[in-house]
């Protein structure tokens, strides 16, 4: 008999946290789960998962109810921190995995969110998104049981090399505008550059502008008279594709990632990559198809791009590289084995 597995999102908007659950789920259906798909929160990401044929609803009434109506399930998986009270009433009634999808954050999220970090010390099963971000929940909150298992994205790859337009760097960064996504620290960088250099860069903020990051972006300067470009959030699939091919580089500035998506979506494309210390995707990186800079710092950052011009004739082998890194660590087919590995261990126990 195929077993049943329901999987609970926070919310459902076209953000990371969504769009790697929906990657669970068709990963789960490969390997003949039924997988029903619960949410907290209504959202237009809904239509990702119907439009595939996963159930979606919307969990409504009181928390105490959510072990008995999940009974019939054989497992659930709960995605991000934002589902620790969901975790807390699952577990004593069927075998719950915790999956986090954060790191340093952690604490902060607790505080401003009233999220409860008992419920990640007492979970059952945790799985995190890498190295990264395990070693951080080990030392903070050592939970009884934690397991790895690394983040994919689908590979949209068309064989296009990372080469120049018009001896013009492309560099990107994807995300929701916030605090701890950096783009302050990337433009402040990029301003840093010598004219000679930053008139051959062209600097691209992709992503939406929350509501409640308003007091951060407002405070950021974006024109084509200054290299920097801000996209709004683009969530039609072959738009997006269309502009990540256009990118030579894809930069994470973020303060703290605990995977990165959009890391991995450039090493798929097949781009050079800059990040941050704090980005748990650095398994991806190496000398040969990229650079890493100390979080925070616009000085530093500014002499990667510096040394990134010096070294544009090297765009395309840096892209190949990543791209061979892609194939070995972070297509569905690598976190499918991870996640299935994972899974087996919970109900071996059960």
């Amino acid at each position: 008999m195929r077993k049943k597995v329901v999987l609970i999102s926070h919310e459902l908007s076209y953000t990371g946290a969504p769009r790697s659950l929906l990657n669970v789920a068709l990963a789960l259906r490969k390997a003949k789960f039924d997988v029903t798909v619960w949410s907290l929160i209504e959202g237009e990401f809904r239509e990702e998962f119907e439009k595939r044929k996963f159930p979606v609803s919307v969990i409504n009434g009181c928390m105490e109810d959510l072990g008995k109506r999940a009974e019939e399930f054989d497992l659930a998986i709960c995605n991000t921190f934002f589902g620790g009270e969901c975790v807390k009433y699952l577990q004593s009634y069927i075998p719950t995995i915790f999956y986090i999808r954060e790191a340093e954050n952690l604490p902060d999220l607790a505080k401003n969110c009233c999220l409860d970090e008992e419920n990640l010390k007492n979970a059952e099963h945790v799985v995190c998104v890498s190295e990264y971000a395990k070693h951080f929940i080990e030392k903070q909150y050592e939970p009884k049981e934690i397991q790895i298992v690394h983040n994919c994205v689908v590979d949209e790859y068309r064989g296009r090399r990372n080469r120049l337009k018009k001896d013009m760097i492309h560099i990107m960064i994807a995300g929701t505008v916030e605090h701890r996504k950096g783009q302050d620290i990337a433009i402040e960088a990029f301003r840093k550059l010598p004219n000679e250099i930053r008139n051959h860069m062209m600097l691209h903020i992709v992503g939406r502008k929350p509501e409640w990051s308003r007091e951060y972006w407002e405070q950021l300067e974006f024109s084509e008279e200054s290299h920097v470009i801000y996209h709004p959030e683009v969530r039609d699939k072959k738009e997006r594709r269309r502009l990540y091919e256009g990118m030579n580089v894809f930069l994470v500035a973020s303060r703290d990632e605990s995977c990165s998506l959009v890391a991995l979506e450039g090493a798929m494309f097949g781009k050079a990559l800059i990040l941050t210390e704090n980005v748990g995707a650095k398994y991806l990186l190496t000398p040969e198809n990229g650079f890493s800079y100390e979080t925070e710092s616009s000085e530093q950052l500014k002499v990667v791009l510096e040394n990134l011009y010096k070294r544009k004739s090297e765009l395309k082998r840096m892209g190949k590289v990543s791209r061979k890194q892609y194939l070995r660590m972070a297509t569905p087919k690598v976190n499918k084995s991870e996640l299935l590995k994972a899974i087996e261990l919970v109900l071996e126990r059960k």
